[in-house]
């Protein structure tokens, strides 16, 4: 055991669990719901920049395997420029880009273990609140050094104002030299990865339908321990009712994710992963 890696899984099945369309394919040919999605050689960025100007809306540019915790991943991609930077962040990591379609919703975590639920996280993205007199970036440095000086009573990630966070924030209608109202919200990034305490909720619920499909997911890319991230708009409604779908099946699930919830006590999923690895030796 090191770290959040345990070993439950062949180094083979996590493998193929962070080849993303891969897991897309496993899962479409056993009816759950993935986001529509385009894969595409990193030399063939015109081909994505042809998709993206003929779809209305905003897409989601990612490395295609191989990455976790939102490396490379740029939200909110609407133009021909969102797309060339993203794609520059994206091809750092892997030569093959996933662009997905954005999916409208809140997005869960849901940890399994031997295809029993161990628990689910709502995460929100982070967000910052205006005082009326800070700027935006002075509230992303204000922000930081709040984590640094909480320590291990918060997430152990800072916020980057990389281009997903300047995509967020355009959405939003700012820019980093604008000045919020007080107490106005501001979403800072699109993706959910650099959240902060508060922007989590551990033992959500979820409608039966959605945990057993997040379960078949499992099942298909052969997990014994896994971490299903998925949107839905309706927590008590099927995924496929509200257009809902399964983002990632991941085989090195973090457990702090868990722990960093804003409603206590949290789930000690730990000590039971901890303990099945015992009763297995």
């Amino acid at each position: 055991m090191r770290f959040h890696l345990v070993m439950l899984d062949h180094p083979a099945t996590i493998a193929l669990a962070l080849d993303k369309a891969v897991v897309h394919r496993l899962l479409h040919e056993r009816g759950l719901p993935v986001p529509d999605h385009f894969l595409f050689d990193a030399h063939d960025r015109p081909r994505a920049e042809a998709v993206v100007n003929e779809h209305v809306g905003s897409f989601v540019v990612k490395p295609a395997n191989g990455t976790g915790g939102g490396s490379g991943v740029t939200c909110g991609v609407r133009t021909a420029d969102d797309l060339a930077r993203a794609w520059a962040a994206a091809t750092a990591w892997d030569d093959e880009i996933m662009v997905e379609e954005t999916v409208a919703g809140n997005e869960y975590r849901l940890l399994f273990l031997d295809g029993e639920l161990l628990d689910v996280v709502r995460r929100e993205r982070p967000s910052l609140t205006g005082d009326g007199h800070s700027t935006v970036l002075d509230l992303f440095v204000a922000e930081n050094q709040r984590r640094i000086a909480a320590g291990d009573d918060e997430v152990a990630r800072l916020l980057r104002l990389d281009l997903d966070a300047l995509l967020a924030l355009r959405a939003s209608g700012y820019s980093v030299r604008a000045v919020p109202e007080r107490g106005a919200t501001v979403v800072a990034k699109g993706t959910v990865g650099e959240n902060a305490r508060s922007d989590n909720e551990g033992g959500s619920l979820l409608d039966p339908s959605i945990v057993a499909a997040a379960s078949a997911a499992v099942e298909a890319a052969r997990l014994r321990l896994a971490g299903v991230d998925l949107v839905t708009a309706d927590p008590n409604l099927p995924l496929k009712a509200t257009g809902g779908a399964i983002l990632e099946v991941n085989g090195t699930p973090g457990f702090h994710y868990h722990y960093e919830v804003a409603n206590e006590p949290a789930t000690a999923v730990a000590t039971t992963v901890l303990e099945r690895l015992l009763d297995d030796g």
